[in-house]
């Protein structure tokens, strides 16, 4: 146990070379399955230019937070050795110093307590002993703990305090890999991922407006229920949405109309499953989502080839939503209603829309 007792530590990762977003994702699975370490959340991703030695392609970064057994905390040397052995088996090789790398995880911090990792084979001073010049690490952090306090930097600034520097200039001379004219960008996952069927694409936050195409394979939704239960039909009508310029197909296979049934988990998995199957077969190249408000319907759909989970109900219709969106790392859109389709129409009331 750390003198302050702290069982939470802060883990930077990042990559440059191949599916940055994949290896990122196995890199983020593989250290949740560590005996003794437990994810508790993780950052937004960010594209950040390269630091140090810039003559290299842009890197993918996040923060992640997890929790440490007592046993983890004072085998910290263990733990390390255990990241080490991460980026070995995701293809990371040794080159060059701060050089192009398919993974790296940094352990930046364990609390606010100051450590040195000396006797061991990757000796490491904690806090990370260049984390306050770094925007690829202040930026994440600052999601995730922007009160965090550095106790080996003059006055313990906070992370807040640390990237304000970075960010508008002040002091960046003296910091060796600091810039202020090149600030991470936050990006979030279109496609690929830990199972996706196609390499990782990113779309900046902000950057583009984006056009959805909605593809229901139900025989009674609003505008298209019938149009596509044969798969060839829904083939070719979603060809057709993304030829005239939407990024995203949704494919739907329950209606949430007001009145509408709900459709059994096993019929609504032979609606969408084929046709998820088939658009990736034909390499189609947008990004698929699928609308349920199901788990196991997101499960076999994800699997399938989907990249992303839309669910009308806000991940509240199933309890289990959200932890299987969670295990799949599967991008999931968060929609709003009130009640379910059979009752909606009795609940529009609002005493309040703020």
């Amino acid at each position: 146990m750390t003198a302050s007792g702290s069982r939470l530590c802060y883990l930077a990762l990042g990559g440059n070379v191949g599916d940055r977003l994949r290896y990122l994702s196995r890199a983020v699975r593989r250290v949740a399955e560590l005996d003794g370490v437990r994810l508790r959340r993780t950052s937004s991703l960010f594209q950040t230019a390269p630091q140090y030695v810039t003559e290299q392609p842009a890197f993918l970064n996040a923060v992640a937070e997890v929790e440490l057994s007592a046993g983890r905390l004072r085998d910290l040397h263990g733990l390390l050795s255990d990241f080490k052995a991460i980026e070995t088996d995701l293809g990371r090789i040794p080159g060059q110093r701060r050089g192009p790398r398919v993974v790296d995880l940094d352990l930046i911090a364990v609390g606010e307590e100051r450590l040195a990792l000396t006797d061991c084979e990757y000796p490491l001073n904690l806090p990370h002993s260049l984390m306050h010049e770094r925007d690829f690490v202040l930026v994440p952090m600052a999601e995730l703990r922007p009160d965090w306090r550095h106790p080996s930097v003059e006055g313990r600034p906070t992370v807040r305090e640390m990237l304000t520097r970075v960010l508008t200039g002040e002091e960046v001379d003296s910091l060796e890999g600091a810039h202020s004219d090149k600030r991470p960008r936050r990006v979030f996952p279109a496609a690929g991922g830990l199972g996706g069927r196609k390499e990782g694409v990113l779309w900046e936050q902000g950057a583009q407006t984006r056009i959805m195409g909605i593809l229901n394979i139900t025989p009674d939704s609003f505008s298209d229920g019938g149009s596509n239960c044969i798969l060839e039909d829904a083939v070719t009508n979603a060809q057709a949405m993304a030829d005239a310029g939407a990024s995203i197909i949704d494919v739907g296979g329950e209606t949430t109309k007001p009145g509408a049934l709900e459709v059994p988990v096993e019929e609504e998995i032979q609606r969408v499953v084929p046709v998820i199957r088939a658009l990736r077969e034909r390499s189609m190249d947008c990004t698929i989502s699928v609308d349920t408000r199901k788990a196991a319907v997101a499960r076999a759909a994800i699997e399938a080839g989907a990249d992303w989970i839309n669910d009308v109900s806000g991940g509240e219709f199933d309890p289990d939503m959200l932890r299987t969106a969670a295990e799949l790392m599967a991008p999931i859109v968060l929609m709003h209603t009130r009640g379910t389709p059979e009752n909606m129409n009795s609940m529009i009331n609002y005493s309040s829309v703020v």
